[in-house]
């Protein structure tokens, strides 16, 4: 697995890393209530998401790269 969310806990921002990637990853993020609160599409293998206005609880992120989906969890205080 090569999703990498840190830091986690966040409190103003988090790096999502999506590894060696080749192509475009979308990257989603959920809150616990299922709200999609980030929708985007990075070109790299990295990307940082503005965490601090979100209320604090627990986050799901999504990537997509080449039809492979990987899921992780962070925290926001």
């Amino acid at each position: 697995d090569d999703l990498k969310v840190f830091p986690n806990p966040a409190t103003s921002q988090i790096e999502v890393q999506v590894g060696n990637q080749s192509g475009n990853s979308r990257i989603q993020v959920y809150s616990a209530s299922g709200t999609l609160m980030y929708n985007n599409t990075i070109s790299g293998n990295a990307t940082v998401i503005q965490v601090a206005k979100w209320s604090m609880g627990v986050y799901l992120v999504v990537v997509e790269t080449n039809g492979i989906v990987q899921r992780t969890k962070f925290i926001k205080k």
